[in-house]
């Protein structure tokens, strides 16, 4: 499956509201952070958690942010996070 702007605003409707320009250039620059190789399976999680912690940190993005103030920490970049620790190691789980 490819991360599209319509898959990423159907598992997040929190997004709906930004324009599908948006949405698909915050895919498109998470598909050149994350790794298919190294990410395997969880490649379109990983491309679907990076967009969103991309979108949270948009200026309109605010409300998305686990410190509304702040612009780098978002609920998406934690679980990017930790996936991305998971696709690293090889595990077979996120713990």
């Amino acid at each position: 499956m490819t991360v599209t702007a319509a898959s990423l605003k159907a598992a997040h409707p929190e997004f709906d509201t930004a324009g599908n320009d948006l949405v698909t250039s915050m895919i498109a620059s998470a598909e050149l952070e994350v790794g298919e190789g190294a990410w395997g399976d969880r490649y379109d999680l990983g491309v679907e958690l990076l967009a969103c912690h991309y979108l949270a940190t948009c200026p309109d993005g605010r409300m998305m942010r686990v410190d509304p103030a702040g612009v780098s920490v978002t609920f998406y970049g934690q679980q990017y996070a930790r996936l991305k620790v998971v696709a690293a190691c090889g595990l077979g789980r996120v713990i």
